[in-house]
């Protein structure tokens, strides 16, 4: 269930009492309370109903849900019985409501009503019905349906505040907009954190759901190429292009793919690759450099290049040790301290006495 706000009590107290004092013995009250505009809660409550009720829309392949205008900050999903109807119901709608992706990959869908024609508009009193008004802060979900229903609209509503709740294959369309939306945003916020790592895992999270979008595919794709997983990164290079109408990210697709297939098994070409990346990217030459290593075993010049890469800002507590593992493996006898400037590591250098002692544990060599 979506938690109802203090600010938003009142207005929904105000909306409920207009309602039934009691549900009819066969449907339970529903009350709700979303951060989302009315319109595009609309999309995702009418969503859910459709696809509980896929009977009850006269056009059933058309885009988009039945709604009725219920003034000029509300709208109502009513349904009433219809022995002619295929589901015995029939949706008492004035407009159809349609949900389309923004153009900005971090703002909201864009909601529109687009007006029913009039031998498809319907009227009267509905046997049950939820209305969804505007508010302060968002939007109050009131009304009574069948507990069936209910639980569907509760589902998604809370999907639509919380995209962890998300499965594949649960989502509804105007749904998967929504949460699409939401983890976009929540990608933005990890990258201006400096969380690059919380930013990858909700890039997957949106690759994973329907209709993800080809910027997604092309994010994912480089950064597997960048840590040498080269068949997901085909597979989501491959699926940015197909899915792109964008001419420069189709191109910069292409030049990944070729540049993936130039690298193939080489570990030569992954460490050069990994020594163009140490300053504007380290943590992708790091994720080369293991790469390399698993191809080809080469200890003092991977060690060597992941203490300088590590260095540049990758994880600066491993420069040091990294450095010890590439003096070591070189069989090298200068001091530590000359050495690590041979690497220019910015990091504070310990005497070579004190170096197992200060320095943060070695990784495994």
């Amino acid at each position: 269930m979506v938690s109802p706000s203090p600010l938003l009590r009142w207005p929904c107290l105000v909306v409920l009492a207009a309602c039934q004092a009691t549900p009819r013995p066969d449907t339970v009250v529903v009350r709700h309370e979303v951060a989302l505009p009315a319109m595009v809660a609309a999309a995702v409550v009418g969503g859910a109903l459709r696809h509980q009720l896929p009977f009850v829309d006269p056009e059933p392949n058309a885009h988009g849900v039945l709604v009725a205008a219920a003034g000029p900050h509300a709208l109502r999903f009513a349904f009433a019985g219809d022995p002619r109807s295929p589901g015995g119901l029939r949706a008492l709608a004035t407009h159809r409501l349609h949900l389309r992706e923004a153009t900005a990959a971090a703002a909201l869908p864009v909601a529109t009503l687009v007006e029913l024609p009039a031998a498809l508009q319907a009227g009267g009193q509905p046997d049950f019905a939820v209305e969804l008004r505007s508010t302060a802060t968002g939007t109050c979900v009131l009304g009574e349906l069948p507990a069936t229903l209910a639980r569907a609209v509760g589902d998604a509503l809370a999907m639509a505040m919380d995209p962890d709740l998300v499965r594949p294959g649960q989502a509804e369309s105007a749904l998967v907009a929504v949460v699409q939306h939401r983890l976009a945003a929540a990608t933005t916020a990890a990258m201006s954190a400096g969380d690059p790592a919380r930013s990858h895992a909700l890039r997957q999270q949106r690759a994973r759901l329907p209709n993800a979008g080809a910027d997604v595919h092309a994010d994912l794709g480089v950064a597997a190429a960048s840590s040498g997983d080269a068949t997901r990164a085909n597979d989501h290079c491959w699926q940015a292009m197909l899915g792109s109408d964008d001419p420069l990210l189709r191109s910069r697709m292409a030049r990944q793919l070729d540049e993936l297939q130039a690298l193939g098994n080489d570990a030569y070409a992954w460490r050069r690759a990994a020594r163009a990346r140490l300053q504007d990217d380290p943590a992708a030459a790091v994720a080369m450099l293991h790469t390399a290593s698993r191809l080809q075993k080469a200890h003092a010049a991977d060690y060597r290049l992941l203490s300088q890469a590590h260095g540049e800002g990758a994880q600066p507590a491993l420069a040091v040790p990294y450095a010890l593992l590439a003096r070591e493996h070189a069989q090298l006898e200068v001091a530590l301290p000359d050495y690590l400037a041979e690497l220019r590591l910015h990091a504070t250098a310990p005497t070579a006495a004190a170096a197992t002692t200060t320095a943060p544990a070695a990784p495994p060599r």
